[in-house]
């Protein structure tokens, strides 16, 4: 009887346990659950088709949304594996997004499930990684196309800027798929360019469109002692080292390597360590490559299997924990950071993501530090600013005359400020999430994309939030907003002449400082076409660091390299306007205001036709016969 009492009371107990334990899983799978978009209706848009080009996780993103919601869905990549970057680039940081002032991610939605799924801590897991699109692209409304080759658009005979289809062709055959619209993410935006879009390349906001960031490659290593390499990073107390979980920065010593070939610059070590062990490392730079010259780009990927050999073996010698180091990986892609930026119906720019610019037809939301990476071997590149947050609108995904037609990724209407904080994959997905919704909007309401974006984003934004589970964040005030300078602020922004490093706001009526001007002109030596000589920069170290009018004046007579007296003679000289003499001599001190205007003035002087290269290619297209 006891024995049968001791059974019973042992069966109710494991009952218990098991209930319990069922309860906390059903309601954490249940608030898993929540937090993503579910299928909404897939029968309303049986007949509807959308096409979308790209193997990329804003591409990726794209089309789940739009199967969710019903849609027939072509996913069309000349890829051989989806994931792009991800995958074949071997990219496993995420640049996170947060929300100022708070430890908060920015972004929800689609990105919220791929973060759970893929990330092993503070990175992605490349396994995770390749694992998590694979699979959450089975749905039955999406067919996937890998490796197709010449992708064309195939355009409405009545109106040849607008996109009916796609055709391509998959080893010897030809297929012709039809769209009642297309999400563009092929590579390089080429689809939409053979529409006859107009488009930027390279930094053409600073008259140098054949110039483009430092392209990165990827590799990984086994055999790396990861606690030893922790424990000497966090010995080192430099600003620019530590680890967080499974990531991990520094070795400065990696600068002093010296490449075999050129084109090769290193710089300290960002470290990712996969499940499996290994580590992925993103330092290796290689500069010049041409994304648009499929030679120059294979060409890089070639020196680079010839020169990280040489990477390992260093890092074997030099540094602690990689002792019994080996190559394991090298990618198949390069990480491009630069390419084609399609000019849109609006380009969101530098300034707007400082002035924190509200746009009505919102999309998505960034906050990520403008990083503009060097083009050369001397630079080390720049930060533009530190956490701000900004809107994307709609309208800066929508190529100008082109219809039917949404442009993805970094291919999107960004300037080149922008676009060094919008190219980071977190902001791409939101992006691309909100565009869905508003291209949902049109098809199921029969409208253009444009009414849509002119007087239906209210309905659009509320199905942001409720079925697509996005963040709708508020923006700050713009702090700069009223202010006699603005003007000369937003031009610096935009040219790419003003950086707050990793700093917040300018104060535009602090006394001005030596150092903020000199770095104005260092921007103007990476980002514009002056140049200046070694005796004009060491003249400028010795001015008054707390600026005064006659600071000001010699600090012009160095860079414009002639003898100027006094501020009549700069306004004499035509370098300053009328309105900004005015404004300087009636000042108690020299301020940002004054010198950052005075500053602008100057580059206006030194060029003034600068004329921003905008490119446009022969139209390639198929002509409907429906």
């Amino acid at each position: 009887m006891k024995l049968r009492k001791g059974r019973i009371i042992l069966i109710i107990g494991l009952l218990i346990v098991i209930l319990i334990g069922g309860y906390f899983l059903l309601t954490k799978g249940k608030k898993h659950e929540d937090n993503y978009m579910k299928d909404t209706n897939t029968t309303k848009h049986e007949k509807t088709n959308i096409v979308v080009l790209g193997s990329e996780p804003e591409a990726i993103t794209a089309a789940v949304t739009a199967a969710r919601l019903g849609y027939k869905v072509d996913l069309i990549t000349q890829d051989k594996k989806l994931g792009g970057l991800f995958t074949q680039g071997m990219l496993t940081a995420l640049d996170l997004n947060y929300i100022t002032g708070e430890k908060t991610i920015l972004h929800e939605g689609f990105f919220t499930e791929f973060y759970d799924h893929a990330s092993n801590g503070y990175n992605l897991d490349l396994a995770k990684t390749q694992k998590f699109f694979d699979e959450v692209i089975k749905h039955k409304n999406i067919k996937v196309v890998k490796e197709a080759k010449d992708i064309t658009p195939i355009v409405d005979k009545n109106n040849p800027k607008k996109a009916v289809g796609v055709l391509y062709k998959k080893g010897e055959e030809t297929v012709s798929v039809a769209a009642d619209f297309i999400f563009d993410d092929s590579y390089e935006a080429e689809f939409t360019r053979k529409m006859g879009a107009m488009y930027r390349t390279g930094r053409s906001e600073f008259g140098q469109p054949d110039e483009y960031a430092a392209a990165g490659i990827m590799f990984s290593l086994k055999d790396v002692n990861w606690d030893e390499l922790k424990d000497s990073i966090k010995k080192d107390k430099a600003h620019d080292t530590g680890v967080n979980g499974n990531a991990a920065w520094g070795f400065k010593q990696m600068y002093d390597y010296v490449p075999q070939n050129d084109i090769f610059k290193m710089r300290g070590l960002n470290i990712s360590r996969q499940d499996d062990g290994s580590i992925v490392l993103n330092a290796l730079l290689v500069l010049g490559v041409n994304p648009l010259d499929e030679k120059s780009y294979k060409h890089a990927i070639e020196l680079s299997k010839d020169e990280i050999p040489h990477i390992v073996k260093y890092m074997k010698e030099t540094l602690p924990g990689f002792e019994n180091a080996s190559l394991d990986k090298i990618a198949e892609d390069l990480y491009i950071r630069e390419g084609v930026r399609i000019v849109g119906d609006k380009t969101l720019n530098g300034y707007d993501i400082i002035a924190h610019t509200k746009f009505d037809d919102v999309v998505g939301f960034g906050s990520y530090p403008s990083d503009l990476q060097t083009t050369h071997k001397k630079g080390y590149g720049n930060a533009q600013n530190g956490n701000s947050m900004y809107e994307v609108p709609l309208s800066s995904m929508l190529p100008k005359f082109i219809d039917n037609v949404v442009v993805l990724g970094r291919h999107a209407s960004l300037d080149i400020v922008a676009h060094g904080s919008a190219r980071t994959v977190p902001v791409l997905m939101s992006m691309s999430q909100g565009a869905v919704h508003a291209v949902d909007y049109a098809l199921t309401n029969n409208l253009d994309i444009r009414e849509v974006r002119d007087n239906h984003m209210d309905e659009v934004h509320k199905e942001m939030k409720e079925n697509g589970k996005m963040k709708l964040v508020e923006m700050p005030g713009n702090p700069y907003e009223g202010h006699w300078a603005e003007k000369y602020i937003k031009h610096l922004r935009i040219r790419g002449l003003l950086s707050s490093k990793y700093t917040g706001v300018i104060n535009l009526d602090e006394q001005a400082k030596l150092d903020d001007a000199r770095m104005v002109i260092n921007l103007a030596i990476d980002h514009s076409t002056l140049t200046f000589t070694s005796q004009q920069m060491e003249s400028l170290k010795y001015l008054n660091q707390n600026m005064t009018e006659t600071d000001l004046v010699k600090f012009v007579s160095i860079i414009l390299d002639k003898p100027l007296a006094d501020l009549d003679a700069v306004k004499n000289e035509g370098v300053i306007s009328e309105e900004l003499y005015n404004k300087i001599k009636n000042s108690e001190i020299i301020t940002n205001a004054d010198m950052y205007g005075l500053l602008n003035e100057y580059i206006n002087f030194m060029q003034p036709n600068f004329k921003e290269d905008i490119r446009e290619d022969k139209v390639n297209v198929e002509i409907s016969n429906v």
